[in-house]
């Protein structure tokens, strides 16, 4: 059976025969793999009978919210470590949110316990998220910091580091649990706030032993290993 990419499967999802797509239908069927944005394709697409039409709106729902890094010139290391694109890490994390608006539930794909947020839960992080992506990352925080979660305290991270507040940020990542979908991602922001605050020592440290799992975390490390030159 032949292997895809997340990036194959999008190309082939908006562009390819009917007879590609169920070859990637196939190889997504067999679960015979390890990287978190392809288990994101299975869950999203188990959730929605595996509708190609389905997967690409929801692919396009997310490009069109893509958000401008800020960019931070009077850094002297500056570097642009959060390009939000169809392979980033907002597409790579948001394909594990299902919405379930009949039971008032989010569903988190994780590898540990799922996560269940009630109505209340639910509204405070739709109105976060939907800060998040219009660049308002006071307000993103206030709401993410509401809830108790592996995905509320990674986006929190997120917030506070585009609000330049690295040490804070740094203390996010690192209470999220060892075995969420967000720790690899949230290690390489840990140690972008390194970076940020120029400890290289304990950045270079934290990267040593780091395995990429996707594109996106192979374009950060890359970057943040120049960085550390």
């Amino acid at each position: 059976m032949p292997k895809f990419t997340f990036d194959e499967i999008l190309t082939v999802a908006k562009t390819g025969t009917q007879e590609e797509w169920d070859a990637c239908l196939s190889f997504i069927k067999e679960r015979n793999y390890q990287a978190d944005d392809l288990e994101g394709v299975y869950e999203f697409l188990s959730s929605n009978n595996f509708n190609r039409e389905a997967f690409i709106g929801f692919i396009s729902s997310i490009e069109s919210n893509e958000v401008p890094r800020k960019q931070k010139r009077h850094f002297k290391r500056y570097f642009n470590y959060i390009p939000l694109a169809a392979a980033s890490l907002v597409l790579v994390s948001a394909i594990y949110l299902n919405y379930n608006s009949e039971k008032n539930k989010i569903h988190i794909a994780d590898k540990s316990l799922p996560v269940y947020m009630d109505a209340t839960e639910n509204l405070i992080f739709n109105k976060a998220m939907a800060s998040y992506k219009m660049a308002k990352y006071d307000a993103a925080f206030t709401g993410f910091n509401q809830l108790n979660s592996d995905t509320s305290l990674y986006y929190a991270g997120l917030c506070l580091e585009q609000m330049l507040d690295f040490e804070q940020a740094f203390d996010y990542f690192a209470k999220i649990e060892a075995s969420s979908i967000f720790k690899n991602k949230a290690l390489l922001h840990q140690a972008a706030c390194l970076i940020e605050l120029e400890k290289y020592n304990q950045a270079q440290i934290l990267l040593n032993d780091y395995k990429a799992t996707d594109n996106y975390e192979s374009d950060l490390l890359n970057q943040l290993k120049i960085n550390l030159k």
